[in-house]
């Protein structure tokens, strides 16, 4: 469902993920669970159980500060400190619709915001948990910050939606506690993800992709876009390089005049739900046909 580069020799993914020999009992009638992580050490990729109270349960999505300063998002949340995994007991989490945080975002483990069904969402101070008023009831899908170098604030911006049901969806401007609807004039598609380089570059997708350059301009749809299908997650490394994926195993790139698809498989069924870029790395999540855990890794 997510994954969170660190480095190139560090890099989480986090889901639900099934083997032959998982989902069953073993010769002794000892029930074995699924992992819920797999860890890239920049050679390989290793299978994980990370458990909540023993229980390994799927892992929704992941935030990484560094290799010793992890956020992983479940029915709660975990905190890998670099020595354990510790369970993050969030008392506002239990208002949040089925239990499930859909993003975790912050500048430090003591400034940590998440986001959930219902238009939900958190801050952690690094003591307590403060529920934020969003007035909205749409589900959050996605929440991204960045910091404007013309004025030197930070800007963080969620997203909401009800893509199953309804074409509505919202953009929302957090300022601590405080949250502000953002215009988005496009009525006729859904959208699910977006990211931006505060005050420079801003892309919103989903059934298409939206930019434009600051808050002050409308957003307008992107042309020359090789995509054939939704687009669930934008990663901007900067102006000049922009990665995208959705489903039927898109994934596609930009690098300052034009989008190229780097890979498709519409015969799959598969979709990528998160991508992310670091230097020269850039890894997409998601499921093939059969709903297997699927990792696509690449290397400038």
């Amino acid at each position: 469902y997510d994954v969170a580069i660190i480095d190139e020799n560090d890099v989480w993914a986090v889901g639900e993920i099934y083997t032959e020999d998982t989902y069953t009992y073993d010769s002794l009638g000892n029930w074995i669970d699924p992992y819920n992580a797999a860890h890239w050490d920049g050679q390989k990729w290793t299978l994980k159980r990370i458990d909540w109270d023993g229980s390994v349960s799927k892992l929704t999505c992941i935030y990484a500060f560094s290799n010793d300063d992890v956020w992983f998002g479940v029915t709660n949340l975990i905190h890998w400190n670099g020595i354990e995994f510790v369970k993050n007991w969030n008392p506002v989490l239990d208002e949040f619709y089925d239990k499930t945080v859909n993003k975790i975002w912050g500048t430090s483990s003591s400034d940590l915001y998440i986001v959930g069904n219902g238009g939900l969402m958190a801050h952690y101070d690094g003591t307590g948990w403060t529920k934020i008023e969003t007035g909205t009831e749409l589900n959050f899908y996605d929440l991204q910050s960045s910091v404007n170098p013309f004025t030197g604030e930070r800007e963080t911006l969620g997203l909401a939606g009800d893509i199953l049901n309804t074409l509505e969806r919202k953009i929302f401007l957090i300022k601590g506690s405080q949250v502000r609807e953002l215009p988005f004039s496009e009525t006729q598609t859904t959208l699910h993800t977006i990211s931006f380089l505060a005050g420079r570059k801003y892309y919103a997708a989903g059934a298409r992709l939206y930019t434009k350059i600051n808050h002050s301009r409308k957003w307008k749809s992107v042309k020359g876009v090789p995509n054939r299908f939704y687009v669930e997650n934008i990663a901007i490394n900067d102006r000049y390089e922009v990665f995208a994926c959705g489903d039927f195993g898109e994934v596609m790139h930009y690098n300052g005049s034009s989008w190229r698809l780097i890979t498709r498989d519409s015969g799959s069924g598969g979709n990528y739900y998160s991508i992310k870029s670091n230097n020269n790395l850039v890894v997409a999540a998601g499921s093939g046909k059969y709903s297997e855990a699927r990792l696509i890794l690449g290397k400038r």
